[in-house]
């Protein structure tokens, strides 16, 4: 086309979808292999070479990415501790309790059990950390304390 004597270049917009899918693919697999590593070892004897040789990239790739092993270990945290929170919300709570405390509470008789499970079920609401934190105005320490004392009272 001819606009004034000189030629317009209609350019196609660039998009950098490929690079940031394999950016994020790179940052998957570093938490990946950092969630191995952390789970089979103590912290301190997990190192970034180590990592990054598992992930199949270099130790400037993960330092780039996440700037220290602290920042590798939150991020790996945060991740994991988003997988628990979304199985948790996808089970019934219920279907949680019971996966969680049934082994504890196997060889009770069937209605002490369905009655265990029950008083667990309450107890680990997210209805009871509201109210003993918000309402009852408890910090989270002596929150998750007291829902300790109230879950181990319900075990045998």
């Amino acid at each position: 086309m001819k606009s004034g004597g000189r030629q317009e270049l209609r350019q196609r917009p660039y998009r950098m979808t490929a690079r940031a899918q394999a950016a994020e693919a790179t940052a998957q697999a570093i938490i990946a292999a950092a969630r191995v590593l952390f789970a089979e070892r103590p912290y301190d004897q997990v190192s970034l070479p180590v990592i990054a040789e598992r992930a199949g990239v270099t130790v400037q790739t993960v330092l780039r990415r996440f700037g220290s092993k602290e920042e590798l270990f939150a991020a790996a945290a945060h991740q994991r501790s988003g997988q628990i929170r979304a199985d948790r919300e996808a089970a019934p709570p219920r279907d949680w309790v019971t996966r969680a405390y049934g082994p504890a509470l196997a060889t009770l008789p069937p209605a002490t059990r369905r009655r265990k499970l029950a008083q667990l079920t309450a107890v680990t609401d997210l209805a009871t950390w509201r109210l003993l934190h918000r309402e009852l105005g408890l910090s989270p320490d002596q929150t998750t304390a007291a829902i300790r004392e109230l879950v181990d009272a319900c075990l045998p």
